[in-house]
């Protein structure tokens, strides 16, 4: 479900370029615009992040994080093949209109076969290092460092993509940035509290601030490929599917 709505918001939201609403048929709730529909999804996904986020670091005390990773994707992979299988392409991007999206799992372009299974890659290694991080850091400083990608990604999107960067964007962005580090109180920025962080500093694991670095760039890089993605014509599943076989 995070995973959905990350990827659906991703590709249907912050583009001036295209029209504000989009037909009924694309959107559950045709009442919606499609940009309100794509942040309802982006806070979906934020609170369900969240949720993951704890049974990896409870996980993470029996398992490693390339073994949580692989779970992940066999979940994921297995509930999106059954729709892929079910599901057909709605344009010839995608692969042949009207036929089974399971035909062509990753477009039928070589541009877009090379974006989709890029994102599977670059994905996959994030979240080897996203579970890795989790498993090292005390929450709090690992959500906080993660949240980075929120001004990485308003930045990438207008260097790389030629996305609208308004000042506004820059605020909400360092806005959420700020909100994250003060409810999760990072050691790095409000010191230790025994009472607060607990046991987790005695675990914590300086190779974990890196590794929560490279994750920021990766989650960023992620969310430019699925944008890119989008603007291509691929399909939610085919970005899904990618990065479940790389997972694997």
């Amino acid at each position: 479900s995070t995973a959905a709505a990350k990827v659906w918001s991703s590709q249907h939201t912050s583009n001036p370029k295209t029209p504000a609403t989009m037909p009924s048929s694309n959107v559950p709730c045709g009442r919606l615009s499609r940009e309100s529909f794509g942040l309802l999804c982006l806070l979906a996904s934020a609170v369900l992040f969240s949720i993951m986020g704890c049974f990896v670091q409870r996980a993470s005390k029996h398992l490693p994080s390339t073994e949580l990773v692989c779970v992940r994707a066999v979940f994921q992979g297995s509930l999106t093949l059954v729709a892929m299988m079910i599901m057909p392409a709605k344009t010839d991007a995608q692969g042949t209109k009207g036929r089974a999206l399971i035909r062509s799992p990753f477009g039928a372009s070589p541009e877009m076969r090379r974006v989709v299974l890029g994102r599977g890659a670059v994905g996959g290694f994030g979240f080897v290092v996203y579970y890795y991080t989790m498993s090292a850091l005390p929450l709090g400083d690992a959500v906080s460092l993660f949240s980075l990608k929120s001004v990485l990604t308003v930045i990438a999107g207008w260097l790389f993509l030629g996305e609208a960067m308004k000042p506004s964007h820059l605020v909400a962005a360092f806005a959420s940035v700020a909100g994250a580090m003060l409810i999760a109180r990072p050691t790095f920025l409000f010191g230790i509290d025994e009472e607060w962080h607990g046991a987790a500093l005695q675990k914590a694991r300086p190779l974990g601030y890196f590794t929560a670095m490279i994750g920021a760039c990766s989650g960023t890089a992620v969310f430019l490929l699925i944008r890119r993605g989008g603007k291509l014509g691929a399909h939610t599943l085919q970005l899904m599917i990618s990065w479940a076989m790389f997972g694997l």
